[in-house]
C-alpha cells in the first residue's frame, strides 16, 4: 500500500465492513479504501471458505504445468484461473516458466523440482506504470494507485516424491514473524492545546509513518527504511548509467542533495529480493526530460525492468532490536521503533498515523504483526527435469457450486484425509448419514459404527475406503439398522481368527449392502472375506461387485432369521496379480504339502518332483530346526521364491516351478451361509472362479427354507484341493429349492500334475427335510451333477418329496445318490 494516504484503511484484526458517507460531510481517502478494502475481505473470506486454501475448478487446466524442450529445457505453465487465500489468480494467456519478468529462482538445469505459485495483494503506484496509470489530459500530475492479484510461478529443488512434503520442506514464508512496535517519546502538549516550547509536534506531517524491510534478517540483522510520507515520494526511471539515473518527468516529488533513494523495481519487489543500502544523492541536475540524479554508487538495477523507480526514504538502520530514533533529515520529531524477536521478509511493512492535532500525534503500535505483504501459496507440480515428465499434478481442485445437482439428505459429510472414525462420532447418538466423497480413504484402525440407524453413503467406486490394517475396514456393532451403499471398501491384510469382512456387521437387526465394490486380499487359509455378517437378523445383499482374495470368501452370512442374497457378481481376483513371486510365500508351502503328502511321484511335473525331491532331502534338518513340518514348509517355500535364486536351487526347475503355480490360485468360496440361518434365498448371481461357489451349511437341521435360483457359476478348482469343492451346497434344511442354475468347472494347476479332483454340481448333505427339489440346471464339467448324502434317518416316505428333475450334466456322472429319490428327464441317466 505505497501512496499518499493518512492511515491504514483496514487491518487483518478490525472488524470493519465498511463507511457509511453522511450528509454534509467529507469523504476522506481512508473511508472510501475502507470500503474498497473491506468489500474485497469479504469476497475473498468468502471465496476461502468455498473452495478452501486454494484450488481450481475440477477439469480445469488453469495453472497446470507442462515440459518443453525447445528451443531449451522449459516448463509451460497453462492459462486460467487459481483460486489461492480467497485471491483469484489469473493468467490471460498460457506462457513459459522463463517469460516471467525477471524470476528467481531461475529454473535448475536438471534434477526434481517442485513448481508452486506464490500469490500476494500487489499495490502500484502511478510512479510504477506510468504510462497506463497517469491520464495524458492530467500529466504530468498523477491521480489514484491500483491494486490488483500478484502472483509467480517458482520451481526449487527437491528429492520428495510426493507434494505435501515437498511444499513442506521448501519453507515458504507467508509473512514475517517479527512484530514491531512504534512510539513517540516527545512531551505531551499543553492542556490549552497549543505546542509547548521545544515540542516539534507541529511540524509532524498530516500523512502515514512507514516502517519497511528492505533486506531480510532477524530483528538484529534485518535493514528497515522508514518514510514520514509512507515511501509515496517515487519518480519513474528512463536510464541508468553507473551512478547516474535519469529521470521521467513527474508532478509533485523533486529529489535534493544528501536525500537517501531506493532504486526499486516490481520483480525485486515481488520476489522479495535484498535491496541493500539506499543511495545517497550526491547531485541533482534539472533537465527538461526529467531531472538526473547522481547517486553515492553505481546502480546495480536492471536496466529496462518493469516498474523502475526512485523511491525517497527518510532514514535506514541495519538491525532495529535495539530502539531507532527515527529522524526526518536532521529533524527528530520524537518517533521511535523497535523490532521484536523473530524474522523480517524483505517488503513487508507497517504503517503509524501522522496528526499534529492528536494526542498522541503519533499512532502507537505495540508488537504489531506487518500490515503488508501477506504471501500465500499452493503447489502446481512436481517435475523431474533430467526424464522430462510432470511426475505429479498437485494442483488442488474442487467441485464447483453449479455442477453440485443433489439435495443432500447428509447428516455428516467426509473428505479424504478427514479421519472417519472422527465423522461417525460426529453423528448423533440415534444415527443419521454419513456421505463419503470421492477419493481414497485410507483406514489405519478398524472404523466402528454403533450407532443404532446409520448410512453410509459415497459416489460410486470413486469412494474407496481402503484397509492398512487388519481385514476389517468397516465394522457395524449393535445397530438397529445399517446400511452400505455406492462406495468401495478394500480389506487389509487377512489374520483375524473370525473371517471378518473388509465390511462387517454383527448383532445388527437390519442390514443392507447395495451397490458396493467390496474386496479382500490373498491368504494361504482362508481368514476373511469381502462382506460378512454375524448374527444379524435381517441381511439384505444387493447388486453388489465383490473381489474374492485366494482361499478367501465373497459373501459370508453367519446366524440370522431372513436372508437376501440377490444380483451381485462374485470373482476370484487376485490382489497380487504382478507375478508368482508376489504371491504370500505360504501358498508355496501349501503347494509344496500337497506334491509331498498326496501326489505320486509319477504323476509330478519335472520341475515339481524336483521342488518335493530338494525339500524331502532336507526335511529331517529343517523340520528338527523349526519343530514342525508345515513350519519347515513355510521357510523352504520363502528361502526358493526370494527374490534372488539360490545358487544351489538348478534354474531348469525354479523356472519351471513358478510357470506352473502361475495358475494355482482360486477364491475360496464365493457365497456362503452358515450357522442358525432360519431362511435363505441366493438368488440371481454370478458367481466366478471359486473352490466353492454357493454354501449353505444349517447347524442341527435349524435351517428352514434355502432358495438357490437363476444363478450362474464357474468353480475353479486346484488339482490338489481336498476341502469341499461343489458349484452349490446344501446342508441341514428342512425346504430346499435349488432351480435355474448353470455352473461349469475349471480345473488349475494341470502343469503341476495330471491328477483330477473329483467336483460336484449340487451336494446336498446331512438331514434333508421334507422337501428336496433340484430342477432345470445344467452342469458342464463336473465329475458328479447332483450328490445327495442322508446322514440321519430319512423323514416318512409318504410326506416327503425328493426330487432331482429336468437337470443336465455333460461330461461327468449324472448322478450319485445314497436315497431313494424321484429321479425324471435327467441327462446322462443315472448309473
Amino acid at each position: 500500500m505505497t501512496g499518499d494516504y493518512t492511515k491504514v484503511p483496514l487491518r487483518r484484526d478490525d472488524r470493519w465492513t465498511g463507511a457509511r458517507l453522511q450528509q454534509g460531510r467529507v469523504l476522506v481517502e481512508h473511508e472510501w479504501n475502507l470500503n474498497l478494502d473491506a468489500t474485497a475481505r469479504a469476497l475473498a473470506d468468502t471465496a476461502r471458505d468455498l473452495v478452501g486454501p486454494a484450488g481450481v475448478p475440477q477439469g480445469s487446466t488453469a495453472f497446470a504445468v507442462g515440459v518443453v524442450t525447445t528451443p531449451g529445457l522449459d516448463l509451460e505453465i497453462a492459462a486460467g484461473r487459481i483460486w489461492v487465500d480467497g485471491l483469484a489468480a489469473f493468467a490471460p494467456a498460457t506462457f513459459r516458466y522463463s517469460q516471467q519478468e525477471r524470476i528467481s529462482p531461475a529454473l535448475p538445469a536438471g534434477g526434481r523440482v517442485l513448481v508452486y505459485l506464490e500469490v500476494f495483494q500487489e499495490h502500484v503506484q502511478p510512479a510504477e506504470d506510468w504510462a497506463a496509470l497517469v491520464d495524458p489530459a492530467l500529466h504530468p500530475v498523477d491521480s489514484a494507485a491500483r491494486t490488483r492479484v500478484g502472483w509467480r510461478v517458482r520451481a526449487v529443488p527437491t528429492t520428495q516424491t510426493s507434494c505435501g512434503p515437498a511444499m513442506t520442506g521448501a519453507g515458504l514464508v507467508a509473512l514475517s514473524t517479527g512484530r514491531l512496535s512504534i512510539d513517540r517519546t516527545a512531551p505531551a502538549p499543553s492542556t490549552g492545546g497549543c505546542a509547548p516550547p521545544g515540542d516539534p509536534r507541529g511540524t509532524v506531517p498530516d500523512g502515514l509513518f512507514r516502517v519497511e524491510a528492505l533486506d531480510a534478517g532477524t530483528a538484529g540483522t534485518a535493514r528497515f527504511a522508514w518514510s514520514f510520507e509512507n515511501g509515496a515520494a517515487a519518480v519513474p526511471v528512463r536510464t541508468v548509467a553507473a551512478d547516474t539515473v535519469t529521470l521521467a518527468i513527474t508532478g509533485g516529488v523533486a529529489f535534493a542533495r544528501d536525500e537517501l533513494v531506493e532504486v526499486s523495481w516490481a520483480a525485486r519487489r515481488q520476489d522479495r529480493v535484498n535491496h541493500g543500502q539506499l543511495y545517497r544523492i550526491t547531485d541533482v541536475t534539472p533537465g527538461a526530460g526529467g531531472d538526473v540524479l547522481r547517486l553515492s554508487r553505481a546502480v546495480t538495477a536492471p536496466a529496462g525492468a518493469a516498474g523502475l523507480v526512485v523511491r525517497r526514504w527518510d532514514g535506514e538502520t541495519a538491525g532495529a532490536a535495539a530502539q531507532v530514533q527515527a529522524l526526518r533529515g536532521t529533524q527528530n520529531l520524537g518517533v521511535v521503533f523497535t523490532a521484536g524477536a523473530g524474522s523480517y521478509a524483505v517488503g513487508d511493512w507497517w504503517g503509524a498515523a501522522l496528526r499534529p492535532e492528536a494526542d498522541p500525534a503519533v499512532e502507537r503500535r505495540v508488537s504489531a504483526s506487518p500490515d503488508g505483504v501477506p504471501r500465500a501459496f499452493v503447489p502446481l507440480a512436481l517435475v523431474n527435469l533430467d526424464t522430462k515428465v510432470v511426475e505429479s499434478d498437485c494442483r488442488p481442485k474442487f467441485r464447483p457450486l453449479t455442477e453440485i445437482r443433489d439435495r443432500s439428505t447428509c447428516t455428516v459429510t467426509a473428505f479424504p484425509g478427514d479421519d472417519l472414525q472422527a465423522a461417525v462420532n460426529a453423528l448423533p447418538a440415534a444415527g443419521g448419514e454419513l456421505c463419503l466423497a470421492a477419493g481414497e480413504y485410507p483406514v489405519h484402525a478398524t472404523v466402528q459404527i454403533k450407532r443404532p440407524r446409520v448410512t453410509v453413503t459415497g459416489v460410486g467406486p470413486a469412494t474407496v475406503i481402503r484397509s492398512v490394517g487388519g481385514e476389517c475396514a468397516l465394522r457395524f456393532d449393535g445397530c438397529a439398522d445399517a446400511r452400505i451403499s455406492d462406495v468401495q471398501v478394500v480389506g487389509g491384510p487377512p489374520g483375524g481368527v473370525n473371517r471378518d469382512g473388509a465390511v462387517t456387521a454383527v448383532d445388527c437387526a437390519d442390514v443392507t449392502v447395495a451397490g458396493t465394490v467390496l474386496s479382500c486380499l490373498d491368504a494361504a487359509e482362508p481368514q476373511a472375506a469381502a462382506l460378512a455378517a454375524r448374527n444379524c437378523l435381517r441381511v439384505r445383499v444387493t447388486g453388489n461387485q465383490v473381489a474374492v482374495g485366494a482361499w478367501q470368501t465373497g459373501v459370508l452370512v453367519t446366524g440370522g432369521l431372513d436372508v437376501l442374497v440377490r444380483d451381485n457378481t462374485v470373482r476370484y481376483v487376485s490382489a497380487k496379480q504382478a507375478g508368482v513371486d508376489s504371491l504370500p510365500r505360504e501358498m508355496f508351502a501349501v503347494v509344496l504339502a500337497a506334491t509331498i503328502r498326496l501326489v505320486p511321484a509319477a504323476q509330478l511335473q519335472p520341475a515339481v518332483l524336483a521342488f518335493a525331491q530338494e525339500f524331502d532331502r532336507r526335511s529331517a534338518t529343517l523340520i528338527g530346526q523349526y519343530g514342525t513340518r508345515r513350519r519347515a514348509s513355510v521357510v523352504f517355500a520363502r528361502y526358493v521364491t526370494g527374490p534372488t535364486r539360490p545358487a544351489d536351487i538348478p534354474e531348469s526347475w525354479w523356472t519351471g516351478l513358478r510357470d506352473a503355480l502361475a495358475g494355482y490360485l482360486a477364491g475360496g468360496a464365493g457365497i456362503t451361509a452358515a450357522g442358525a440361518v432360519n431362511s435363505i434365498r441366493v438368488l440371481d448371481n454370478v458367481v466366478h472362479d471359486c473352490a466353492q461357489g454357493i454354501h449353505v451349511g444349517y447347524s442341527g437341521g435349524q435351517g428352514r427354507a434355502v432358495q438357490v435360483r437363476g444363478n450362474t457359476v464357474r468353480v475353479m478348482v486346484p488339482f490338489d484341493h481336498r476341502r469341499d469343492r461343489h458349484a452349490v451346497a446344501v446342508s441341514n434344511a428342512h425346504s430346499t429349492w435349488i432351480t435355474d442354475t448353470f455352473a461349469e468347472l475349471a480345473l488349475t494347476g494341470r502343469r503341476l500334475t495330471k491328477l483330477s479332483t473329483p467336483v460336484d454340481g449340487v451336494s446336498l448333505y446331512g438331514q434333508l427335510g421334507p422337501c428336496a427339489l433340484v430342477r432345470q440346471n445344467s452342469f458342464l464339467g463336473f465329475t458328479t451333477g447332483v450328490r445327495c448324502a442322508q446322514s440321519a434317518a430319512a423323514p416318512n416316505v409318504n410326506n416327503r418329496a425328493w426330487v432331482v428333475a429336468e437337470t443336465v450334466a455333460s461330461g461327468g456322472t449324472a448322478l450319485v445318490t445314497v436315497l431313494p429319490v424321484v429321479v425324471e428327464n435327467i441327462f446322462p441317466k443315472p448309473a
